[in-house]
């Protein structure tokens, strides 16, 4: 009998995880505002990476994600670890539907940062999610990255 009510249990919680956890991620305060603020984190560990090893390094956006690469191309991997910098936000079930739009850094859609870690020029772009639409924009002459239109949030991110 204890073994029926535990897998009548597990079956209930399975139910109700299966129901809540897409509902959870279909809204745009979850899976948009973790999405911009992935980025914004990225963009400012490609930025301490480049600074900490004096090398300059370019940051390639596309519609569905970015990847930061050094001098001769080569996509970069975390400091200290294997894991590359690049994300394909339409890999990753939990930003399905997120798409990077209106990008504006430079002439090929690219931030180039220099040896401190510095833009070598300011831009944006806009990260969307069922019509809604958050604003990350990396300013002079530090490269703050900000987040503009955040649901919710830390100090220091736009609202």
């Amino acid at each position: 009998m204890g073994l029926l009510a535990i897998l009548a249990t597990l079956a209930v919680i399975a139910l109700l995880a299966g129901l809540t956890i897409p509902y959870w991620f279909g809204r745009h305060e979850v899976t948009l505002d973790n999405a911009a603020r992935l980025l914004a984190r990225d963009l400012q560990a490609v930025q301490n990476r480049t600074a900490f090893l004096g090398e300059p390094a370019r940051v390639r956006f596309h519609e569905h994600g970015w990847e930061a690469t050094d001098s001769a191309g080569e996509v970069l991997t975390r400091y200290g670890g294997e894991e590359p910098f690049a994300r394909r936000l339409d890999a990753d079930a939990v930003f399905e539907g997120v798409t990077l739009q209106a990008i504006a850094f430079g002439d090929d859609a690219a931030l180039d940062l220099g040896t401190h870690g510095e833009p070598l020029e300011e831009g944006s772009l806009v990260v969307t999610f069922r019509g809604e639409r958050r604003l990350v924009r990396v300013t002079l002459p530090h490269g703050e990255v900000l987040i503009e239109g955040l649901a919710r949030g830390p100090a220091g991110e736009g609202n």
